[in-house]
């Protein structure tokens, strides 16, 4: 072809688990990207950190389901693959989707982008001491049940199965 029709996809976009409450969202650009925003569903955004985007000295600020992510000097990140932020999740409700992407270029044009589907996760309790630890799952969804007593190693009634600690410690 010799005219662009906009069907080209430039950047494709997807997340990773990458710690029961943390997930990566990866990225595979054709071009240099100047901006971002997005929107996460069935997940509460604690924090959105660290990836290609701080390298690039991009600020990036988050509510409880969108990520907006930019330089205020004009840096971009190089065109290239790798892990754009990182999303600090919790109130996980069903598998975490991301949905209205916009990403632009230096020009402030908007890039063509792909959401990669085959995301996966498996929710459940990852905490290990919780009697309903469920060993398939890599996100957690909540669902754990404490185990209340001494938490304290060094307390005469320490309790090594406790997960939560009820004040009990002597």
């Amino acid at each position: 072809a010799n005219q662009d029709d906009g069907s080209c996809i430039d950047i494709e976009l997807e997340l990773e688990v990458i710690a029961p409450d943390k997930l990566g969202v990866k990225y595979n650009s054709t071009k240099d990207i100047a901006g971002f925003e997005f929107k996460l569903d069935n997940a509460k955004i604690i924090s959105a950190t660290g990836g290609d985007a701080m390298n690039a000295g991009f600020t990036v600020s988050k509510n409880e389901n969108t990520v907006l992510g930019f330089s205020f000097t004009g840096a971009t990140i190089p065109a290239g693959s790798g892990t754009l932020t990182t999303l600090e999740l919790s109130d996980i409700t069903d598998t975490p989707q991301i949905n209205n992407v916009i990403i632009s270029d230096n020009e402030a044009k908007e890039i063509s982008s792909y959401l990669t589907p085959n995301f996966s996760a498996t929710l459940g309790c990852t905490e290990t001491n919780a009697p309903n630890f469920n060993a398939n799952a890599n996100l957690n969804d909540g669902s754990c049940i404490p185990v209340l007593g001494c938490t304290e190693s060094n307390a005469v009634n320490y309790n090594p199965n406790a997960n939560q600690d009820d004040g009990s410690c002597i």
